[in-house]
């Protein structure tokens, strides 16, 4: 099956800080859904991945 990793906030926290190994990580420690949220900035979203041999579909649906 596919993983997802997700992340949400302030859009500066993205803004060339991103640091590919930890997104990495966090992937390779993901599942088939997230639901990650950001109290300072009140968002949230959900996303999740499904299928598998190489033909996954993917959707996320944002809040905030």
């Amino acid at each position: 099956m596919g993983q997802i990793y997700a992340e949400c906030g302030r859009k500066g926290k993205f803004d060339n800080n991103i640091k590919w190994e930890n997104i990495e990580k966090n992937l390779d420690e993901s599942g088939e859904s997230t639901n990650p949220r950001d109290i300072l900035t009140m968002t949230s979203l959900y996303a999740s991945i499904s299928g598998s041999n190489g033909k996954s579909a993917a959707g996320a649906i944002f809040l905030g």
